[in-house]
């Protein structure tokens, strides 16, 4: 059965009604039914939500083996099928269930390597992150910082906020802390 909106519901009732005699009283119309009319956007513009950007010097993640392969089909079907976007996404999933085991491997492989990199890169940016804590001041002696400790640092996305965690403490703050306990 069909959702009708009000004034569509009204409009086939006004076609199929039954006049009644005089004698029983009918609520006028405008009072019984209101046609539901929506708010129009601007346009058919979305409605953007607003979010933190994060770092931009944090590392692109990895991909799998099949967005790898995907990216491949996309762009050879693209190029021959312009305006097929959807019905050519759907050939390329059926195509990568299709693969043999040798087939996708390659693609598996290529991913694992993309893997190997973003773990590189982040690396990489942890240890940056540290060294730029370092040149505010502080030498290593005075705060000693482990990669786990700029983790905690580092904000965690949860849904849409960002979760912000304890800033990290100097070993002579926490000494401080138990010694007033």
């Amino acid at each position: 059965m069909k959702a009708l909106h009000a004034s569509q519901l009204l409009e086939q009732l006004k076609g199929n009604a039954i006049v009644p005699d005089s004698s029983t009283s009918i609520p006028d119309s405008n009072s019984a039914i209101v046609p539901y009319t929506s708010k129009r956007r601007h346009s058919g513009q979305r409605r953007r939500r607003n979010r933190r950007r994060g770092d931009p010097n944090y590392p692109k993640p990895n991909r799998s083996g099949y967005n790898f392969f995907f990216a491949e089909k996309h762009y050879k079907l693209k190029s021959l099928y312009p305006n097929r976007e959807r019905e050519f996404t759907k050939m390329i999933g059926e195509s990568w269930s299709n693969l043999s085991a040798e087939e996708r491997m390659v693609y598996q492989n290529i991913g694992l390597k993309d893997k190997e990199r973003y773990k590189r890169e982040l690396k990489e940016y942890k240890e940056k992150m540290i060294s730029q804590t370092m040149e505010l001041g502080t030498t290593r002696d005075e705060v000693k910082l482990t990669i786990g400790d700029v983790d905690s640092a580092i904000p965690k996305e949860v849904g849409s906020r960002f979760e912000i965690r304890e800033p990290v403490k100097a070993p002579e703050e926490e000494e401080e802390e138990e010694d007033d306990r």
